[in-house]
């Protein structure tokens, strides 16, 4: 499942138990449903984390196919003194177009 269905999925589970939770407190509805809304929603949160886990493993193996790993996260690579040191630039992260990279994991 990608990311954004199960964004949207838990979405979905989260008005579907906020409903039901609202029938249970106007007497229209049993515990029983309120906890099957409740499960429903708890899987549905357990699903997206899943699917957000898996796109950033894509996004990591893509770049370290392509070798972009170190620029995309803007880590430096330097000599001194015979010694190799890694460095943060103070940028922070690149602003890279992710869109590339996303439609390329899809696959």
């Amino acid at each position: 499942m990608s990311a954004s269905a199960a964004a949207t999925a838990r979405a979905a589970s989260e008005q579907q138990y906020e409903s039901e939770r609202r029938k249970f407190d106007a007497g229209q509805s049993t515990f029983f449903f309120v906890l099957e809304r409740q499960t429903a929603l708890a899987t549905a949160r357990g699903n997206e984390l899943r699917a957000q886990v898996e796109l950033n493993k894509a996004i990591a193996e893509l770049q370290r196919a392509t070798g972009s790993a170190l620029a995309v996260n803007r880590i430096s690579v330097r000599k001194t003194d015979g010694v190799v040191k890694l460095s943060l630039d103070d940028a922070g992260p690149a602003d890279i177009d992710k869109e590339p990279m996303l439609r390329s994991a899809a696959r």
